[in-house]
């Protein structure tokens, strides 16, 4: 169940920096999204997990464009490759 609920709060924080919240959104949404993905195991729910790894991808790629840390452009290309394996 905490899996899902900070499923669920990723999205929103996510949802809430891109109608204009403040960066730290961003990060909070990262992390949220990184702890449910520790409950929704890729061999167990693997739909779910792929779904997060890709969100978790979209989010460290808006943190690059936001303040140009190429780590979490690394981090967004290996969370998309996770998402396909």
């Amino acid at each position: 169940m905490e899996g899902l609920i900070k499923r669920h709060l990723g999205y929103t924080q996510s949802a809430w920096f891109e109608q204009g919240g403040e960066n730290n959104l961003l990060e909070a949404a990262i992390e949220s999204l990184r702890e449910a993905s520790e409950s929704f195991t890729r061999d167990a729910f693997a739909q779910e997990w792929a779904e997060l790894q890709m969100m978790i991808g979209q989010l460290l790629f808006k943190k690059d464009q936001i303040d140009g840390n190429d780590m979490a452009l690394r981090e967004s290309i290996a969370a998309y490759q996770s998402a396909l394996q």
